[in-house]
């Protein structure tokens, strides 16, 4: 059964790092305790102008959990969930990625987004959701 269920206390958006650089969401609790089994992260990536990505250059979302919501100790669940990549003098097309929550999943949940070019991609933003 797919999950479609949306709850906009589960969702968080980030603007995306404006130089080569990390930038991480806000966290998302998703209580103590073992996890539903079937809950689904979405994450949504704008689509970036080649003056936001520019060719060769990446934008790699990954899913991170800590039992702290200050991730102190971060643990990587879901590396390279998602990559954009600049190419061809027209940065890169929106795109979504959906998975489903590892049963192991600490409590706080976010994504890291990390540029690896100079580009300035500051006035879009990541989406993450988790689908019930």
């Amino acid at each position: 059964m797919t999950r479609e269920i949306r709850d906009n206390l589960l969702k968080v958006t980030k603007a995306l790092p404006e130089t080569a650089e990390t930038v991480y969401t806000d966290e998302i609790d998703l209580g103590a305790g073992e996890k539903v089994a079937g809950m689904d992260l979405l994450i949504s990536a704008p689509a970036l102008a080649v003056g936001e990505l520019g060719d060769g250059d990446t934008m790699t979302y990954e899913v991170q959990t800590d039992s702290d919501p200050l991730f102190l100790y971060p643990r990587i669940v879901i590396p390279a969930a998602l990559v954009q990549e600049g190419a061809d003098g027209a940065g890169a097309a929106a795109a979504t990625r959906r998975f489903a929550l590892p049963s192991d999943a600490d409590q706080y949940v976010r994504v890291a987004v990390t540029a690896d070019g100079a580009n300035d991609a500051a006035d879009k933003s990541v989406t993450l959701e988790v689908l019930l």
